[in-house]
């Protein structure tokens, strides 16, 4: 026997219609949606008597929509969703990251100073190697996390540090300074002067009981 004709209540955006379609074969009912709202792809689903949402995408499934729709009185409510093409993303082409800092620069003047051909130089350049592929394989998260630690300790640390400063700085302050030398006293010139050798009188000056002078 013949399907009959389904009425379909189909939700499209905000519209919403009724439509009756007599097609027993899901690439006709797609022919048929496509022409009604002039779509070039699109979704259809359903809800069944349990609420499951059911997509009708293959011959099967529009078959057990179709027996669904029989039971309901050859209705069947159906929400249409137009699929937008999506374009396929070129992919980026990856340039190489100029490391930040070069390490090696950093170290030339240190080098210059040893001389040419210091057996220091390979060292030297083997450490700034390994340094520089540290900070080079080195992620956003991982600059992150040090930059949070690094702010931990400075607001752990830095008060502490600022206190024994200071503290040294009053310690300093309140030491005893050494005290000046103190400047010898102006020795006292008399206006006597000397019988034997006739000259001024410095200092203390003695004079004999015995003698009239």
């Amino acid at each position: 026997l013949p399907m009959p004709a389904v009425q379909y209540l189909v939700s499209y955006e905000t519209l919403t219609d009724l439509h009756t379609l007599d097609v027993s074969h899901y690439e006709e009912f797609e022919q048929e949606v496509k022409s009604l709202y002039n779509l070039q792809s699109f979704s259809v689903v359903y809800f069944d008597d349990e609420g499951d949402c059911v997509k009708i995408s293959s011959q099967p499934e529009f078959d057990e929509a179709m027996s669904f729709a029989q039971d309901n009185g050859n209705f069947l409510s159906i929400i249409l969703e137009q699929r937008v093409a999506q374009e396929q993303a070129q992919p980026k082409e990856e340039v190489p990251q100029q490391p930040i800092i070069n390490l090696r620069n950093l170290a030339a003047p240190f080098l210059n100073l040893l001389g040419d051909n210091s057996p220091l130089e390979p060292i030297v350049n083997e450490i700034a190697d390994g340094a520089q592929e540290f900070i080079n394989n080195l992620k956003p998260e991982d600059i992150e996390e040090a930059a949070r630690n690094v702010h931990e300790w400075v607001e752990e640390e830095i008060p502490e540090f600022a206190q024994e400063v200071l503290q040294e700085i009053q310690e300093r302050c309140e030491q005893k300074q050494p005290e000046p030398e103190a400047e010898p006293e102006p020795k006292v010139v008399h206006c006597a002067i000397c019988d034997k050798c006739e000259d001024t009188i410095v200092g203390i000056r003695y004079k004999c009981i015995q003698c009239p002078d």
